[in-house]
């Protein structure tokens, strides 16, 4: 039947995933790219309190371009093609969130269109890991 965009259940499953996975953390969008959701493992991987909700990946970077670097905000542009085109994405790497010594954190993101009900594009969930 697929999946449609009631995600009443999803919060719980990808909650539960990431929370078996090291490092990482899951997500939901909407159709305009906006973070609808994010599981609970984000504060303590990325030591910042997940104030995305309602915001792209894109304006988030504005926001904070300074602390991500120009090769991150530029990453970024080149991705938001993806977006546009509506595919499935993975092995995004971003530099962004310094550690307590200053040091950027790598991470890789993944993601896959989310249809509605009637299989239109309706956003995207995925998962964000540390991998340094």
């Amino acid at each position: 039947t697929g999946i449609g965009r009631d995600v009443t259940n999803w919060p719980k499953v990808l909650g539960d995933y990431a929370g078996t996975q090291d490092l990482a953390w899951c997500w939901i969008t909407d159709k305009l790219h906006r973070y609808t959701w994010i599981s609970d493992g984000y504060e303590s991987i990325t030591d910042h309190a997940p104030t995305e909700i309602g915001f792209t990946r894109l304006e988030i970077a504005e926001r904070y371009r300074n602390e991500f670097g120009r090769e991150c905000y530029e990453n970024l542009l080149e991705h938001t093609q993806d977006l546009l085109s509506q595919k499935a994405f993975k092995g995004l790497r971003m530099w962004f969130w310094p550690d307590e010594e200053g040091n950027d954190r790598l991470y890789e993101i993944s993601g896959t269109p989310l249809p509605d009900q009637h299989g239109n594009f309706d956003g995207y969930y995925g998962t964000t890991r540390r991998i340094k």
